[in-house]
């Protein structure tokens, strides 16, 4: 991916791989959503103050993680799932970034006894760490939701 020169070009790129990634999602083209995937990083990172391309890096990873999960390709998905964790956890300012792995842990949760009682304490602690943000107190109810059907199915 050849980086854009101006920060508005930059940006547009992240959300056309967001929709990229999406669009080969919906076609079952799931090696170029994942080889997109892989080229978005090294992007983000050589723009470490522009938090908008961050912010559509975990919305590719957690598009990801529902394409690893509907494969059963849980190690992937616990893997993209950890990346998005670090990337939160290295920007504690930005409550997107915790909203995203937030979605992404509900949809982990799903996954049943294998990981998602883990997934689901991790949200628990974020949810706690951060109580003015109502919205994981939401996601957190959803994803009790999840994990409660995924292990009673």
């Amino acid at each position: 991916m050849k980086y854009a020169q101006e920060a508005i070009l930059r940006e547009r790129l992240a959300v056309a791989a967001v929709n990229l990634v999406g669009a080969y999602y919906k076609l079952g083209d799931y090696e170029s959503a994942r080889e997109i995937y892989r080229q978005i990083p090294d992007f983000v990172s050589s723009y470490p103050a522009e938090d908008a391309l961050r912010v559509h890096l975990v919305d590719v990873a957690v598009t990801l993680i529902a394409i690893y999960g509907v494969f059963g390709e849980r190690e992937k998905a616990r893997e993209t799932h950890d990346q998005l964790a670090a990337l939160a956890t290295c920007h504690p300012t930005e409550p997107k970034l915790r909203k995203s792995l937030a979605k992404a842990s509900v949809n982990f949760c799903a996954y049943g006894r294998e990981m998602g009682p883990e997934i689901y304490a991790q949200l628990a602690a974020l949810a706690v760490a951060h109580p003015t943000e109502p919205v994981l107190l939401e996601l957190l109810d959803q994803a009790a939701e999840n994990l409660r059907r995924s292990t009673t199915a």
